[in-house]
Parts: C-alpha cells; sequence; structure tokens
C-alpha cells in the first residue's frame, strides 16, 4: 500500500515517475480531490491501472465522485473511503499495489483506517 498526498498535476506527475520504477502486478487506485483543485489534469497523469475507485472524503470541499467521473470518463464510485479500500482489499493479491491519492485529507482519513 501506497499513500501520498500528491494534490495537484505536477505532484501526481511526480508520483506517477516514482510508481513506475516499482514492481507490482496489478495497480489499484483510490483517488478522490477537493472542490478547487484540478481533479482531471490530476487523473490525467495516473500511472496505468487496473482499477480506480473514486470516493468522497469526509471534507466540505470534497467533490463528488460522480461529478470526477463525468470529467475523465472512467472510476469505479463508491460513496466513502471506507468502502473503497474495503473492495480494493477483497481483490488485492501478494504481487498488487493499492496506491491512496489526489489529496492530503483523503490520505489522513485512509491512515486512521488503517489503524
Amino acid at each position: 500500500i501506497l499513500v501520498d498526498t500528491a494534490h495537484n498535476p505536477d505532484g501526481v506527475k511526480h508520483l506517477t515517475k516514482f510508481v513506475k520504477t516499482l514492481k507490482y502486478r496489478r495497480l489499484f487506485i483510490i483517488f478522490s480531490a477537493l472542490i478547487e483543485k484540478d481533479s482531471k489534469s490530476m487523473a490525467s497523469y495516473l500511472p496505468e491501472y487496473h482499477k480506480l475507485y473514486l470516493c468522497k472524503i469526509k471534507e466540505p470541499r470534497a467533490r463528488e465522485p460522480k461529478i470526477i467521473k463525468s470529467m475523465i470518463g472512467k472510476g469505479i464510485i463508491v460513496p466513502e473511503v471506507k468502502d473503497a479500500i474495503e473492495k480494493v482489499q477483497k481483490q488485492l493479491k501478494e504481487d498488487d499495489l493499492l496506491l491512496i491519492t489526489g489529496s492530503m485529507f483523503l490520505v489522513g482519513e485512509a491512515l486512521n483506517l488503517f489503524k
């Protein structure tokens, strides 16, 4: 599991460059962003993935997952971060990678769930 607080297009570019150096079979991504962020550009720089989950974070400025999906044209909508993590954990194999990124709020919420 890799968590990264990349929350703008440049941050996602650098994250993707790093992810490409890792060895894994399938990449699962959990992504969310705030309304003032350029979600479409951010998502366009994500590394190639097996599945992309879009969820709403518990933050008043969170962008709705259905809006992110309409901007980028793909993704699986799940109501909450907890739901996304549970769905991925059911599919994750030993040589797969889960990447959680797009917002500091998303990362914070996810890390609290792993305690």
